[in-house]
């Protein structure tokens, strides 16, 4: 996303270089870990109940619908945010969305009870971080117009997210028990 929008950056500024540099790391050692670790074959790996794999494949759904949108057609989804957004942040914050899609969609099968907890931890902090952050913005912005519907539904979706990652903790020690 930032290599489409190079325009929003500043060449030869210290915080370019820095964004991506970062970006270039991740990469690198994302590559590692895949080499690293394609042969290696998970242990305790136990098929989820149907309630689970429904819910994890809707919410993969729903993820990966939502962070297309923001994707593909910025203007359109990025105004379903509680404020303003513009098509660069919204392409960049699809990515957030298609990976929490891919990590529902890879475990909503089988799972192991640390694949679980990952999952948990990721979703809980996510949601946490996001209704926090939405707060604040509220707060020292003023830019949430709490009369829109959408805006609840757009809170509520997240806040749901973070709850279902306390089930997801729950299933997880149950997964392990019955390891």
């Amino acid at each position: 996303v930032s290599c489409l929008q190079l325009q929003q950056f500043s060449v030869g500024r210290r915080a370019t270089d820095i964004w991506f540099s970062l970006y270039l790391i991740d990469c690198i050692g994302s590559s590692y870990y895949l080499g690293y670790y394609r042969q290696q074959s998970i242990a305790g790996l136990r098929r989820l109940s149907r309630p689970w794999s429904v819910g994890l494949g809707i919410q993969a759904g729903i993820l990966g619908a939502y962070g297309l949108g923001l994707f593909f057609m910025p203007e359109t989804i990025g105004s379903w945010w509680p404020w303003d957004l513009d098509p660069f942040h919204a392409q960049l914050y699809s990515s957030i969305f298609l990976t929490g899609a891919i990590g529902a969609a890879i475990l909503c099968y089988r799972a192991t009870a640390v694949e679980l907890k990952s999952l948990a931890a990721i979703q809980l902090t996510f949601s946490s971080f996001v209704l926090a952050g939405t707060w604040w913005v509220d707060n020292t912005e003023k830019r949430v117009d709490w009369g829109a519907w959408e805006n609840w539904v757009w809170v509520s979706a997240i806040a749901l997210l973070g709850l279902a990652s306390l089930g997801l903790f729950r299933k997880a020690s149950q997964v392990k028990k019955s390891s």
